[in-house]
């Protein structure tokens, strides 16, 4: 049973969220009503997003200190402002899934606290006489909302809802990010996932490819102008069975940098890059002293060039000065407890 102390009623209370994911799978009316509130507060959240979007900003004041914490705010307001009664769309959600019907009273009372809302709201229509809730998922397919569908389909609705927000200016085909922190925003949700794997911090990956590409703005590209999403630098060797792509390159020797001509691998994606550097490492055993300290960025790196993966004698230490600027560290933090929240 979830009780209110174990909400997720702060955004950075990333326990809460496991404890919801957990109770989410046992098909408890508490956990229904929970995973619709949450649901709930990401669509007020997008909301507020939207409004701060559409506004002038704040002028000469504004920082991307204030941002941050503007963004902080607006998420803990989301929260605060689903809490007891909401909106009503939680209840619409849990009614849809088998669950009470909403109070249409309630609705309407709700929507009345909240500024701007009271004049969209409108009385919630008895559901004898609609069909049952539909709603389209990120990916395309209408996915119908009834009792037969698990209070867990509801949790991954919300997690690729969050995913959708976070990766909707990303065209795959031309991804070119206009600055870093887009640069750390497009690549850390793979980063954190092929860093769990390694045993690396995500920042490892995100600095390195970071240093290899420019910060995306300079991804090896096809003829066609498609991106190779070739964020590692990775070569298409003898081994290699997908895509390639030849460019040139500078390469050093003795210390020497010298232009080269070099076929590099080709991924479909962003994700396809980060699995296939993890693949790339795992296969070799010549990097398996680097991967065995890879709880030590220096380490890690230092271990990488020792094993050839670069030509460039100072590679480790510029991955390291990268890592180490002041805004990569306060872009991860940001957006590692943005992308988090959204879980």
């Amino acid at each position: 049973m979830i009780s209110e102390s174990s909400m997720a009623d702060v955004y950075t209370d990333f326990q809460g969220l496991m404890r919801l994911k957990t109770e989410a799978g046992k098909q408890t009316p508490e956990a229904i009503q929970e995973t619709a509130r949450q649901f709930e507060a990401l669509f007020v959240q997008t909301m507020l997003k939207a409004m701060r979007d559409a506004s002038p900003g704040e002028g000469m004041g504004e920082s991307d200190q204030t941002e941050f914490y503007r963004d902080m705010h607006d998420q803990q307001m989301a929260l605060h402002m689903v809490k007891g009664r909401g909106l009503g769309i939680a209840d619409m959600l849990v009614s849809s899934m088998g669950g009470r019907q909403p109070d249409a009273e309630a609705v309407s009372e709700s929507a009345a606290a909240v500024p701007g809302m009271a004049a969209v709201s409108r009385p919630v229509i008895s559901t004898g006489s609609v069909q049952p809730l539909m709603t389209e998922s990120v990916t395309g397919p209408m996915v119908q909302l009834n009792s037969a569908v698990p209070v867990q389909a509801l949790v991954n609705m919300s997690a690729e809802a969050g995913k959708q927000i976070l990766d909707r200016d990303i065209s795959e085909a031309n991804w070119r990010p206009d600055t870093p922190e887009e640069f750390i925003r497009d690549l850390l949700p793979h980063a954190r996932k092929g860093a769990a794997e390694l045993g690396v911090k995500p920042g490892v990956l995100i600095a390195q490819a970071a240093l290899e590409t420019g910060w995306g703005q300079k991804v090896i590209s096809h003829a066609d102008g498609r991106s190779s999403f070739n964020l590692f630098g990775i070569k298409a060797d003898a081994g290699w069975s997908g895509d390639k792509v030849s460019v040139a390159t500078l390469e050093y020797e003795n210390g020497i940098a010298e232009k080269q001509r070099a076929v590099f691998r080709s991924y479909d994606s962003l994700e396809g890059a980060v699995s296939g550097y993890v693949d790339f490492l795992r296969s070799n055993p010549r990097y398996q002293h680097a991967l065995e300290q890879a709880a030590d960025p220096k380490a890690y790196l230092s271990g990488l060039k020792a094993a050839g993966y670069a030509t460039d004698p100072a590679y480790a230490e510029k991955i390291t000065a990268i890592m180490q600027q002041d805004s990569f560290m306060k872009d991860m933090d940001k957006l590692t407890l943005s992308q988090v929240s959204q879980l």
